[in-house]
């Protein structure tokens, strides 16, 4: 009764990876705890480790075949555990104030996304997208076509990563082709905190000397997080763009 008075405590507060020590424990003491090993496979669901938390209501339906949420949850994670292929549009316009002003454009971009599981937890992304750019002074409109290839997931409770690169190729054959991308990784310091750093380079398109120019940035971040209780959280984020 302590053990899961404990382990359910600390999943309430959002503390999950001792939760999920504390829930191991107990299963040790009570292989048949079939409450115990449902939380345990929530746990495991919401810390992203998908993988162990088939296999756990796995355990689970074998002690209890009937159990009708472990059998929902399962088909769901099975259902997550496969490849997907998404489509999606974006539109974004800026109008600056004045006659004249700097940031003057209109963005479209269609992506095709084909995501594959790798044992659920890590996911291997392969993108394709047409951007149509209209600045609203200057020359113009643009079409360019590219593609991206990603990896993200996580390699144990305690460390996620995101990593991406995208090639961009304009029709016009005056305008720099370009690439981009993103690496970001987050630490998870047993729940009490988490610690993010990351690196992304982004076009900088507001106009059509931007797009002539190829004009880019580098961006840099670390973020410190912490959830104090339930209902308080505090945030740190320190920038810088190059």
């Amino acid at each position: 009764a302590y053990l899961e008075s404990q382990a359910k405590w600390l999943a309430w507060n959002k503390r999950l990876t001792p939760a999920l020590d504390k829930y191991r424990e107990l299963i040790e003491v009570q292989p048949g705890n079939q409450e115990a090993l449902f939380d345990y496979a929530q746990v495991e669901c919401a810390l992203g480790l998908c993988y162990r938390e088939a296999k756990t209501y796995r355990d689970l339906l074998l002690i209890d075949p009937l159990h009708n949420l472990a059998g929902l949850a399962l088909e769901r994670q099975e259902i997550r555990s496969n490849p997907s292929l998404k489509m999606g549009h974006t539109y974004w316009e800026e109008t600056g104030r004045g006659q004249h002003a700097v940031s003057q454009i209109a963005r479209n971009i269609t992506d095709w996304t084909l995501d594959i599981p790798i044992k659920c937890e890590n996911h291997l992304r392969f993108s394709a997208h047409r951007w149509f750019e209209r600045p609203k002074e200057g020359a113009g409109p643009y079409w360019a076509d590219g593609h991206t290839v990603g990896v993200n997931g996580l390699l144990n409770p305690y460390f996620r990563y995101d990593l991406s690169w995208t090639r961009k190729y304009y029709e016009n054959s005056s305008i720099p082709d370009r690439n981009t991308g993103h690496a970001k990784f987050s630490f998870n310091l047993r729940d009490y905190a988490s610690l993010g750093l990351a690196y992304e380079r982004t076009n900088e398109i507001y106009n059509t000397f931007g797009i002539q120019q190829g004009t880019q940035a580098d961006n840099f971040w670390v973020s410190l997080s912490s959830f104090l209780t339930r209902k308080w959280a505090i945030a740190a984020d320190c920038r810088s763009s190059l």
